[in-house]
């Protein structure tokens, strides 16, 4: 079967960054970040309105007032519409709404164990002062 497009899906520090830049440069695709395209989204809603710009863009997703379905319909169909024309690599957390069921798109679970994953943001960590570990067990998960 050929594939015209990859997803890969998977929790944070998992290795879906390292791996989706490989792959790109093997297989010549364009690499399209579903969180991107999500904070795209959200710098619309945002947009001149004084009121919203103290909104995080955490805040904006959690909240379905602020972030509706309407939205997420319209992000998942941009993205799942960018798999269908082939020729990208999608990373995104939700394949199963992205591209499941497309006969052209090859998707793929990248994963690491929870120690591994903390262990990487701890190491690549830039932010001052750097976070405890237990922190960042914390954020991981919540993510």
């Amino acid at each position: 079967m050929k594939f015209d497009s990859i997803g890969l899906c998977g929790p944070p520090k998992s290795g879906k960054t390292v791996l989706a830049k490989r792959l790109v440069n093997d297989y010549d695709l364009r690499l399209v970040y579903a969180g991107e395209e999500c904070k795209k989204m959200y710098n619309l809603w945002k947009g001149d309105d004084s009121a919203r710009q103290n909104v995080s863009f955490k805040e904006w997703w959690a909240n379905r007032e602020y972030c509706t379905n309407d939205v997420l319909y319209e992000l998942n169909g941009k993205l799942r519409d960018m798999a269908k024309k082939g020729e990208i690599l999608l990373d995104s957390r939700y394949l199963a709404v992205n591209s499941l069921g497309l006969p052209n798109v090859l998707n793929v679970l990248v994963d690491a164990p929870l120690e591994v994953r903390i262990d990487r943001t701890f190491r690549n960590s830039n932010q001052k002062p750097v976070k405890t570990l237990e922190e960042i067990r914390r954020e991981l998960i919540e993510r």
